[in-house]
């Protein structure tokens, strides 16, 4: 049987699923072009960018707020309960990320009065995929550290939520970490193939790329030293340092984005097929 006698046994079935995932989503958009035909499909009707523009400060706003009341769990308010596991797996790790990287879709709506739909659809999943990726890094390295590097048995009740969606015989930090690894790969996957497609035929479209990794590594940084309680002492220089990571990740992302309506400009300037 596959994975007997490993941490993962008895997990094919979660395997299966990020399998599918991954080449429904990660692989086959991009190599049959479905990411870019859906990108033109879409850029055939157009948004009002004030409203778009509310739901981005908004985002914003989110990401700022955010940061200020996670520092309460660092006083244990939250400490062993399951208002811990709400507030740190659905706000710190999934909401705040897609705020600070959904930033670089600013740009796109600062000075257009009509906004193409294809254009925010492709922004949103780009970096928005690329945020949520780098919220998969501090699974990732949580989980090795845990683990003794996925060398030891431990288990975490706080996945509970994670177990039950997948029907997972076993709490193991290990399988868990092994998975979120796939994921964040994952991730990559559909944020690079639907910025490769967006951009085909496209010059200068390495310079978004290194900002939109910047923001990435950046805003990893920041939510790794978020989980690590005992990373940084005192607790103000934790706080700061990981305050300033994921605010630093947000001019990098708007850069990013800024950078990549430029190239998109010229692109259509030159009547090119896909934009």
């Amino acid at each position: 049987m596959i994975f007997e006698g490993t941490y993962l046994e008895g997990t094919i079935h979660i395997a299966l699923f990020y399998l599918i995932l991954g080449v429904t989503y990660g692989i086959l958009p991009y190599v049959k072009g479905w990411w870019a035909g859906l990108f033109s499909y879409l850029n055939r009707f157009d948004v009002d960018s004030q409203k778009l523009y509310k739901g981005l400060s908004f985002s914003l706003l989110a990401v700022i707020i955010v940061l200020i009341t996670s520092h309460f769990h660092y006083f244990y308010f939250f400490r062993g309960s399951i208002g811990e596991l709400v507030f740190i797996s659905l706000v710190l790790f999934w909401i705040l990320p897609l705020g600070a990287s959904l930033s670089a879709v600013v740009p796109l709506v600062l000075n257009q009065n009509r906004i193409k739909i294809g254009d925010v659809t492709s922004f949103s999943i780009i970096f928005g995929f690329l945020g949520l990726a780098a919220s998969n890094v501090h699974d990732v390295i949580w989980c090795a550290y845990t683990t003794n590097l996925f060398t030891e048995f431990v288990p975490g009740w706080v996945l509970e939520p994670w177990v039950q969606f997948f029907n997972s015989p076993t709490f193991d930090y290990r399988m868990f970490g092994t998975y979120m690894f796939i994921q964040m790969i994952i991730f990559l996957l559909i944020a690079h193939g639907a910025y490769l497609s967006y951009t085909k035929n496209l010059k200068g479209k390495l310079t978004p790329l290194l900002w939109a990794w910047t923001g990435t590594i950046l805003l990893s940084i920041g939510l790794t030293i978020l989980d690590f309680p005992w990373i940084l002492s005192p607790p103000w220089l934790k706080t700061t340092a990981e305050t300033l990571f994921i605010l630093l990740s947000i001019p990098a992302f708007y850069k990013s984005g800024s950078s990549l309506c430029e190239i998109v400009s010229k692109g259509r300037a030159k009547g090119l097929p896909q934009l």
